[in-house]
């Protein structure tokens, strides 16, 4: 396999010709991957790729106002490829294997209300023992 690019058209020719994925997921699988093969890591050697370029990747996207959404997916895509390049013995591990997808979603009520207890407790405790300095320097002043 020469680079990346090549090895995603030919992923996109096997999904294409195996029939696991129906027109509408094939057409946005090649929208996604298409700005991988329009980066410089379009232009890689499989094998050479890393975690950080991915990340270095996701960054330049955000940068250039590409949505959060699409980021994940064209991610998402990265991940298939690596996995369908894995399966045919062309790299032996994903530089993505290890990196979670962005969780960027609001806290559920239950953790929300857990994370707002704990700060109130850690606010009484520091108002206790503020409370406490104060009393003793009172007494010493006033035992003086």
């Amino acid at each position: 396999m020469t680079d990346l690019g090549a090895l995603i058209a030919e992923f996109l020719s096997d999904a294409e010709s195996s029939g696991l994925y129906d027109h509408d997921q094939l057409r946005a699988l090649r929208a996604n991957l298409a700005h991988v093969i329009a980066s410089d890591l379009g232009s890689t050697r499989p094998a050479a790729i890393r975690g950080r370029q991915i990340d270095a990747l996701t960054a330049e996207l955000r940068a250039d106002g590409v949505a959060a959404g699409r980021i994940e997916a064209i991610v998402a895509g990265l991940r298939l490829v690596f996995a369908y390049a894995v399966g045919r013995g062309v790299i032996k591990s994903s530089p993505l294997v290890g990196r979670a997808a962005a969780d960027d979603r609001a806290p559920s009520p239950t953790t929300a209300m857990l994370a707002l207890g704990r700060q109130a407790a850690a606010w009484t405790v520091r108002g206790i023992v503020i409370a406490f300095a104060l009393t003793v320097v009172g007494l010493i002043i006033a035992l003086a």
